[in-house]
């Protein structure tokens, strides 16, 4: 036997090569037989005379040294022995445990412990012997087993529960809580089992097991080269680092086995981390790669802002790779590509938009908006969460450092379109339409601190001085600034005339607070008699408060009154006006191509409403090939006219029930709400729902994080049946008719 084993100490001396019974009945005999007892084997010598030292070997002075003087007296247990050699043990001190060296072979001692010095492994030690006391080794407690908590109970039965009302609403799902069971006996890991299942000895479906050998796969198993259960690659690496923590540490803690493997099982067939705003598929990020000079002043930008201070990625390296990528950009290596966009998004942070304007031709909340969401799709075709490569996890450290520079990184998601007037609208806005005002400033606070930036008002809506309220607040509170927000307000009925059009809009303006308004629309092709707010400050569509009479129709042409608007929006260098863009609402196709005749300033936006029962496809074609932005109202269908009696809404089916939309929002993990407004997001149609509870608006916000298929998309709109709900002509009355 080669090496040296710790135990085998026993033997040495004069009894070697005898067991430890033997050695211990002949070392009591000679303890009896030998001469009176010494406390010393090495008697101490007269020292010799003093001499000058001569110079010798370091061989030399080793050989010449004396040998050590071991002790007895201080080690019980130990026999006169031989000057120089171990000494033998003859017993044992009643409360030590002889087994005690089998158990704890390569255990330091408890002196060794004590002083923290590295120990011999030897019984007794080179330590414990020159320090003369016994040679003691305690063995360590066994790791205390954790109990079983109840949160994965819980978490089981939550996953039951999410799988029956899926299958109650016709939702085909795989199963995954049934091969999950809770541990009725703390020292079984049911999961184990379930690992092994998986791996290569899974019951099959008729319940019988399936068998497997290493030469063959039985029915159910699955074949290791399709890897099918990728996730659990890594399972075991995951379990042992837990295990290892939670034996390391005597405080009581949370046992995350039930969230662990719930994850291992829910998502061995995903790609992409299931936690964070994105697709789980694999999506091409082609086109949303700025051109080959805009990435080399980018790269330049990042080397200059950010490089000096993270010192995360190796330039000379990086900067070959950047070189080579910008010479085919639609055959870039998966992690390179989400390494340079999360370059792109670092470098434009760091420059002002009055910069990103110059060097990149775009504004810079635009730019950090596309590359976001293609950062984000460019780390999941990477499979960041199951990958090693270094370069991915550069990206990845870079684009969760951005998301803690600039606000919640959901607002930096949201898309935005350029307008016709050159400015940017973001695609998903916060409604203020039957907002009550006692509430508004609140809500638009709120909205803004969620991640909004567009916030969608109208004279009508009678909120408009609350809401500038909510946006001064968060200015002042320097949650955005000013350039951050856009703002959108509209013109009512009775102020169509020019010199009425001309008071109100600054009227509106000084309403809110601001010094200029975004976007100005005309509410309704509609114009009514004019009524001063001294009158009335906010006249609805009846002339009385009974609603029994509606206003009398003004002889006001669009034409006069869209001239008037013109003369307010502003144009660097010809004049400084309060309205970067107008527009027009619940304009109908022939309007919409009358107004393109005749308009100096072409409309910039197209209000209407627009939801799967109503898609108005012809308009909205119409309206992107003459370069009008389409904003929908009303998404989410009849919901919005139900509390106001609509007869049409009463009678139309949710179409958050709609069973096609229910199985659509299941498949991809979002809400009903999320599939409507995405469904108009991503046809390019901005939104601006509205709601008053807190999750409720950050669902909306966060509807551009996925992308439904052409067919789900084609599908939605096939629920198409010219349903309108806000039509004045059902509602109001025959004189106020502009739908036919």
């Amino acid at each position: 036997m080669s090496g040296h084993d710790p135990d085998q100490g026993l033997s040495h001396g004069p009894y070697h090569g005898q067991d430890h019974g033997q050695a211990q009945a002949q070392a009591h005999a000679h303890a009896h037989a030998a001469a009176p007892a010494q406390t010393h084997v090495q008697q101490s010598a007269p020292a010799p005379p003093q001499t000058q030292p001569q110079p010798q070997s370091q061989s030399q002075a080793q050989a010449q040294a004396p040998p050590p003087a071991v002790t007895t007296a201080a080690v019980p247990g130990v026999h006169h022995q031989i000057p120089g050699t171990i000494p033998v043990p003859i017993g044992f001190p009643p409360e030590f445990d002889p087994n005690a060296m089998k158990l704890t072979r390569g255990t330091s001692c408890v002196l060794c412990q004590q002083r923290k010095v590295r120990c011999d492994k030897r019984k007794p030690c080179a330590n414990c012997v020159k320090a003369r006391v016994e040679c003691r080794v305690v063995p360590p407690n066994p790791p205390r087993r954790r109990k079983k908590r109840l949160q994965e109970k819980d978490l089981i039965d939550r996953l039951k529960k999410y799988e029956t009302l899926l299958a109650e609403n016709g939702v085909s799902v795989d199963p995954i809580a049934r091969d999950l069971r809770v541990s009725s006996h703390g020292g079984v890991d049911e999961v184990t089992d379930l690992e092994n299942d998986l791996e290569g000895l899974h019951t099959s479906p008729d319940g019988s097991q399936a068998s497997s050998s290493k030469t063959g796969f039985g029915a159910g198993t699955h074949r290791p080269d399709k890897v099918p259960y990728k996730w659990f690659l890594f399972h075991r690496e995951f379990r042992a680092s837990e295990d290892l923590m939670r034996d390391s540490s005597d405080e009581e803690e949370l046992d995350g086995s039930a969230v662990h493997r719930a994850f291992d099982t829910m998502y061995e067939h995903q790609d992409g981390f299931p936690f964070i705003v994105g697709a789980n598929r694999e999506t091409s990020v082609y086109h949303y790669h700025p051109t080959p000079v805009q990435i080399f002043e980018l790269w330049q930008i990042y080397i200059n802002n950010v490089n000096p201070l993270l010192k995360i990625t190796h330039i000379p390296t990086v900067q070959g790779l950047v070189i080579e990528a910008t010479r085919n950009l639609d055959d870039v290596p998966k992690n390179v590509e989400a390494l340079l966009f999360s370059i792109y998004i670092m470098a434009v942070l760091t420059i002002d938009d009055g910069q990103s304007r110059k060097l990149l031709g775009e504004p810079k909340i635009e730019l950090l908006s596309r590359y976001h969401k293609a950062g984000q799709q460019a780390l999941v075709n990477a499979g960041f969460m199951r990958t090693t490569d270094m370069m991915v996890l550069q990206a990845y450290i870079l684009f969760l450092t951005q998301s803690t520079m600039k606000g919640p990184s959901i607002a930096a998601s949201i898309p935005r379109l350029k307008l016709s007037s050159g400015h940017y609208i973001p695609q998903v806005g916060f409604g203020l339409w039957k907002v009550p005002a006692a509430q508004t400033a609140d809500a638009v606070y709120g909205a803004i601190k969620a991640g909004y930036r567009h916030i969608d008002g109208a004279y009508g809506y009678a909120n408009s001085a609350e809401a500038g309220q909510g946006v001064r607040r968060a200015i002042a509170h320097g949650l955005v600034s000013r350039d951050d927000l856009f703002i959108t307000s509209k013109l009512w009925n009775n102020h169509h005339a020019p010199a009425h059009a001309t008071r109100m809009a600054n009227e509106e303006l000084r309403a809110w607070g601001l010094d200029h308004l975004d976007l100005y629309l005309i509410h309704f092709p509609i114009a009514t008699q004019w009524v001063d707010p001294s009158v009335s400050r906010f006249p609805s569509w009846h002339a009385d408060a009974a609603k029994t009479r509606l206003h009398p129709r003004a002889r006001v042409p669009l034409a006069d009154t869209w001239r008037a608007l013109e003369a307010l929006v502003d144009a660097p260098g010809v004049r400084a006006g309060p309205l970067r863009s107008i527009g027009v609402s619940n304009f109908d196709a022939q309007l919409l191509y009358d107004l393109l005749t005749y308009a100096r300033v072409p409309p910039a936006v197209l209000q209407v409403e627009h939801h799967p029962y109503l898609a108005q496809p012809q308009l909205v074609a119409m309206a992107r090939e003459s370069g009008v932005a389409v904003t929908a109202y009303s998404t989410f269908g009849p919901q919005s006219f139900l509390e106001l009696g609509n007869p049409r809404a009463a009678a139309a089916p949710p179409l958050m029930e709609v069973p096609l939309v229910k199985a659509i929002a299941a498949s991809h993990g979002r809400t009903p709400g999320q599939v409507l407004l995405r469904w108009c997001t991503q046809r390019g149609i901005v939104v601006i729902p509205k709601s008053m509870r807190a999750e409720r608006v950050r669902e909306n916000l966060d509807c551009c994080g996925f992308d439904l298929e052409a067919g789900e998309l084609e599908a939605i709109s096939g629920l198409d049946r010219g349903l309108r709900f806000n039509d004045p002509g059902v509602t109001h009355g025959e004189s106020v008719r502009i739908f036919t």
